[in-house]
């Protein structure tokens, strides 16, 4: 046979098979016969009420049903409802008669769900029928069909579908409603028995969703790929608001996930983005976070039956900041409870103070944050308790650094909180070239107080480099004793560590302090240092100290004692650029008390206390002494060389109450009265001047040294008034008037003294009378 005559018999075959099929069609398929069986295959099937429109037939296309409407079970309103269902069928099996259905088409589809108030669907007896039920209705459908056609169906489109979905079980007095549109569905290889794949596409408001996967009904199972772009979160609030620990006020949901769920089930791995999140948290009330974007890439198992959520992976980023999380969520407490591990992967703080919104880092701004970040936190418990979550964290710290209102401070080193233990592996504490390391090993005990040990140590210490160059000159101070800002604390602080601080060196403003150590222990919020001890040059300062961390001021009290300290040291020290000269070898012993961290309130409130013991020393250039030598008229007596300078004082209300005792080869003063500490000195002066110097010393001394001690030495007593740099310097008229009649009386009583060593039978008596006379007379 010629391949003309078999291209020939081919078309004479297939014109004979469409004939043959149309007679069929024409006998067995007309448009009453399938309004006939086909609205009880339905209704036998869905249990529902069925209404069809017009039927066409037609040879190549296939059957269509124009308005098609399914009603809901127990009522007459709509539940589905199809402009035009075109069921396609196979042409083979027309040749055995048989008419086989094996794809439908839905167009424009509209689902009208809805949710009860005690959660059940609309739709709950079709998906959760038991397996009789759903045997005995495909038995009822096999039948009736089986008189038609088979129904065979493999593949399911819908093309501009639309569901509304009202849900009364959040609140049935007035349901939540929702819209879907443009809804596409592709339904292949389509199986009640076994999985089959299946694609979905609709858009919520502005928000365009794509979903691909597979699902299997009899077992109630499948898988999903998810693409879901802008969708927002905000009329979505009743599904979530109970499972945040705070208020979503804004949030466009973005979505790239993989989903694959069992019955009790869900597992799932991908990317959740979120823009323009703004949140507040309801125990922060505070923290809010504003117009940022929040994303997370995710692994992550749900079990349903425990609403237990195991996180496998969970990438963080707050903006700019990247972090990790893995554990477990617990769901089915009122309030989630976590258990999870929260990974700070090298967490830049720069970063993180300018990707998060002010409003958010308001508070921590000013302390201009800096470093490296890096280690895990722990964290258990409920979140409606965001204070007690924090339960174990290694954190390594990498130059990190913050301001205070005139420090910049670093820290760097490693911290470890575990099982209520914290502890601290040489923690680097910097400021400038300052360093101090840090070691503390304590534990939480009761009422989360935290017991243990530290130290702190500094090879070379500048307290000068701290306290800024005003302080380090002598100069008005802007530093923390500053006019202005409040009272530094109170602190309370759960602490109970006793430990040590030491240092090689220490230096402030020209002094050099070596060795220095004490016992410090904090406890109450209280500082307290014992065994103080630090060598300056060949003399030793000892003392003990006590520092109130819990009242607004840090109130304080200690005492101190110096022991061969060179006085020259000292004073160029603490002076560098001091007009004065002292030298002497001095020993000191003080007691204090006081609050305050500004520079008023800690003079106002100092007291002070104590004995000072100068020996072998100079004082040249001091006010009170350059006036007495003015005064006095003896220019040799400003550069005053004494054997022993001993004394007493007190300092309270501003003002040093001291009276002292200089004892020199040229000069002798017993000294006592007050010194202002705004310079103002108020002293009383019984001055003694050595009888060469005496007579060396003008008209004024001549005057005065009217009266003459024991050794030879002419005695004046002065009084010093005024401020430092205008002092007025002036006889003591009380002292001398009492000096001249103390002194008329001896002359009196000794000439008569004179006459009576002649009769000693009467002398006795006759002198207890002159000394009365003379007393009244002469101001006794």
């Amino acid at each position: 046979m010629s391949v003309v005559s078999k291209i020939i018999l081919f078309v004479l075959v297939v014109i004979g098979l469409l004939i043959g099929g149309g007679v069929y069609l024409q006998k067995q398929m007309t448009p009453q016969r399938v309004r006939e069986y086909l609205i009880p295959l339905l209704e036998t099937s869905l249990d529902r009420k069925v209404a069809l429109g017009k039927v066409e037939i037609g040879l190549l296309s296939g059957i269509t049903v124009y308005d098609l409407v399914i009603k809901q079970q127990d009522s007459a309103d709509d539940f589905l409802t199809v402009r035009r269902v075109d069921l396609y069928y196979e042409w083979w099996p027309l040749l055995t008669g048989r008419f086989v259905v094996n794809q439908v088409a839905l167009d424009q589809p509209a689902v009208s769900v809805f949710r009860q108030s005690d959660g059940q669907y609309n739709f709950s007896d079709l998906v959760n029928s038991k397996q009789q039920k759903r045997a005995s209705y495909r038995d009822k459908s096999v039948a009736v069909a089986n008189e038609l056609f088979s129904v065979l169906v493999k593949k399911v489109t819908i093309q501009g579908g639309s569901l509304s979905f009202v849900d009364a079980k959040e609140n049935s007095k007035t349901p939540y409603r929702y819209k879907l549109s443009q809804l596409n569905l592709n339904v292949r290889d389509l199986n009640f028995e076994q999985a089959f794949p299946f694609d979905l596409s609709l858009r919520f408001n502005d928000a365009q969703l794509d979903l691909s996967g597979h699902y299997d009904f009899a077992l109630n199972s499948g898988d999903l790929l998810v693409h879901l772009s802008s969708l927002d979160l905000i009329p979505l609030a009743p599904y979530y608001r109970q499972l945040l620990p705070g208020k979503l006020g804004a949030g466009k949901l973005t979505l790239n996930v993989e989903a694959d769920f069992q019955p009790g089930q869900l597992s799932s791995k991908g990317k959740i983005s979120v823009a323009d999140f703004d949140f507040s948290a309801h125990a922060l009330r505070r923290v809010a976070i504003k117009d940022i974007d929040v994303s997370a890439d995710y692994s992550i198992v749900f079990d349903r039956r425990t609403r237990q959520l195991n996180i496998a992976t969970l990438l963080l980023k707050l903006a700019d900041i990247g972090m990790t999380l893995d554990g477990n969520i617990d769901l089915a407490a009122p309030s989630p409870v976590l258990d999870m591990v929260l990974w700070l992967n090298k967490v830049d703080l720069r970063s993180v103070l300018n990707s998060v919104p002010a409003s958010l880092m308001r508070d921590y701004r000013k302390y201009s944050l800096a470093g490296i970040v890096d280690g895990r936190v722990t964290l258990q418990g409920s979140v409606d308790k965001p204070g007690k979550l924090f339960r174990s964290a290694q954190l390594s710290l990498d130059d990190v650094q913050l301001s205070t209102e005139h420090l910049r401070l670093g820290l760097a080193g490693e911290i470890s909180y575990l099982n209520d233990s914290f502890k601290t592996d040489d923690l680097s504490l910097s400021y400038g070239n300052q360093t101090l390391q840090l070691r503390v090993d304590a534990r939480k005990g009761g009422g989360g107080i935290f017991k243990g040990t530290f130290t702190l140590a500094a090879d070379v210490f500048d307290c000068n480099e701290v306290l800024g160059a005003a302080h380090v000159s002598g100069t008005s101070s802007t530093g923390i004793n500053a006019e202005a800002g409040s009272e530094i604390g109170s602190f309370d602080l759960p602490l109970d560590l006793v430990g040590s601080l030491t240092a090689n060196s220490v230096k402030y403003r020209n002094l050099v302090l070596d060795h220095v150590y004490a016992d410090a222990q904090v406890h109450n919020n209280r500082l307290r240092l014992q065994n103080i001890s630090i060598n300056f040059g060949n003399g030793r300062i000892k003392g003990e100290s006590n520092l109130n961390l819990g009242v607004p001021g840090l109130a304080y009290s200690g005492d101190v004692q110096l022991d061969d300290i060179d006085l020259s040291a000292l004073y160029e020290g603490l002076y560098p650029n001091g007009i004065y000269h002292l030298s002497g070898t001095m020993r000191l012993d003080t007691t204090f008390s006081g609050y305050g961290t500004r520079k008023t309130s800690v003079l106002k409130a100092l007291n002070m206390q104590g004995s000072v013991r100068v020996n072998n020393g100079v004082v040249r250039g001091f006010p009170v002494i350059d006036s007495v030598a003015d005064f006095v008229g003896g220019d040799g007596l400003r550069d005053v060389t004494f054997r022993s300078l001993h004394g007493q004082y007190q300092v309270a209300n501003n003002i040093i109450h001291q009276n002292s005792q200089l004892e020199g080869s040229q000069l002798r003063i017993a000294s006592q009265g007050i010194i202002d500490l705004g310079s103002y000195v108020n002293f009383k002066l019984d001055t003694r001047v050595a009888p060469r110097v005496l007579r060396r010393s003008g008209a004024v001394a001549d005057a005065l040294a009217m009266f003459i001690d024991d050794q030879g030495w002419g005695m004046i007593p002065l009084e010093v008034q005024g401020y430092l740099g205008d002092l007025k310097v002036r006889p003591d008229a009380a002292v001398i008037k009492q000096k001249v009649a103390d002194k008329a009386k001896q002359e009196v009583l000794n000439n008569l003294s004179e006459q009576l060593n002649k009769n000693d039978s009467v002398q006795e008596g006759v002198q207890e009378m002159l000394d009365n006379t003379l007393n009244k007379l002469f101001g006794k």
